[in-house]
């Protein structure tokens, strides 16, 4: 056992997640021999700690586990919170099933699908999106919306009335 597996292994939980924090390791993601390593630390954490770090690290690595996280949401805030902090800073590495495994968690979960907060993050996370996943995933957007609209009146604070339109009038994209 080397020595650094040694004092690690003499941390709490606690005190080896502040480690990690304080040391910035995430920060060596991109080092091609440390990744395993980095993600095999990273599975081990408890979903608090992950969501710390991935509210710091927006690697695509990340990208499963974030939508993971998300679809986990207890409570409209919590919803609000990981939407905010998470799926819209890592939108960037999001590919179409990915895309369409944050609409389905939309639609499968209560707490997110009746928050205040979900219409911005969905229009957030549509307008950040390149278009060749918008053109593949328009559908499920719509398909989404026209679900979930159904549920509210267009005054309601949660309302998804906003969402549609813009979706609804996006244009394909066109490759030139």
């Amino acid at each position: 056992m080397s020595e650094s597996t040694f004092f690690m292994n003499r941390m709490s939980k606690a005190e080896r997640f502040q480690f990690i924090k304080e040391s910035q390791m995430f920060g060596a993601m991109n080092i091609p021999d440390l990744k395993s390593t980095l993600l095999g630390v990273f599975e081990k954490l408890d979903d608090k700690q992950q969501v710390s770090i991935i509210k710091e690290y927006h690697y695509p690595e990340f990208a499963d586990k974030t939508i993971e996280l998300y679809a986990k949401s207890k409570s409209g805030e919590e919803a609000d919170w990981l939407g905010v902090s998470i799926i819209v800073p890592m939108v960037e590495h999001f590919s179409a099933k990915q895309v369409r495994e944050i609409l389905n968690t939309v639609k499968k979960n209560i707490f997110v699908q009746c928050t205040q907060g979900t219409p911005q993050i969905l229009a957030t996370v549509f307008d950040s999106l390149n278009p060749d996943i918008i053109q593949k995933t328009k559908p499920d957007w719509l398909d989404v919306i026209d679900k979930l609209s159904k549920k509210h009146y267009p005054t309601d604070e949660y309302s998804y009335s906003d969402l549609w339109v813009k979706v609804s009038q996006r244009q394909a994209y066109q490759p030139i």
